[in-house]
This record gives C-alpha cells, sequence and structure tokens, in this order.
C-alpha cells in the first residue's frame, strides 16, 4: 500500500496503537496495584480473560489473512484493542 493517504493511515493506525497499549498498561496497573510486571499481568488477564479471548480471536483471524491485510481489518482489531481499556471485568 502506497501514497500518501495510504501512509496517514498507517500512521494513524500506528498512533492509535500505541496510545491503545498505554491506556491497557496504566489500566492494569490500576487495577492490580501489583509491582510485579508478570503477576499484574497474570492477574488482570485472569479477570479480563473474556475480552482478551474475543481480541485474541481477532488477531487471530488477521494473521491467517496476513498477505491480503487492509485498514478497515486494522482498524477492527484496532476498536477491539480500545475497548479493553474500559472493558468491565
Amino acid at each position: 500500500m502506497t501514497g500518501h493517504w495510504q501512509g496517514v493511515a498507517r500512521t494513524s493506525l500506528r498512533e492509535g496503537l500505541y496510545q491503545a497499549h498505554r491506556e491497557l498498561t496504566q489500566r492494569m496497573l490500576h487495577e492490580t496495584r501489583a509491582r510485579d510486571p508478570r503477576a499484574a499481568f497474570t492477574q488482570w488477564q485472569s479477570v479480563h480473560a473474556e475480552q482478551l479471548a474475543h481480541l485474541q480471536s481477532i488477531i487471530g483471524d488477521l494473521r491467517s489473512q496476513a498477505p491480503t491485510l487492509d485498514f478497515a481489518s486494522l482498524s477492527v482489531a484496532l476498536q477491539a484493542a480500545r475497548r479493553l481499556t474500559s472493558a468491565q471485568g
């Protein structure tokens, strides 16, 4: 994918992914209050197992389409990741 607008879309998706990652990390640390990152993740993962399974399913679907990925598919995955930042356990 080349061209100006494809570049803008790639940049937007990348920034959205980085923001979702930051928000997920902050939420995990806030909810668990654990000092050990592995323990914090394990604890958070068990509480949000259903939402994580949904995201992992989407990621698995995307990996199976890898040679033909498009911005729409990546946007859906990003939205699923963003939903984890506000998911209820």
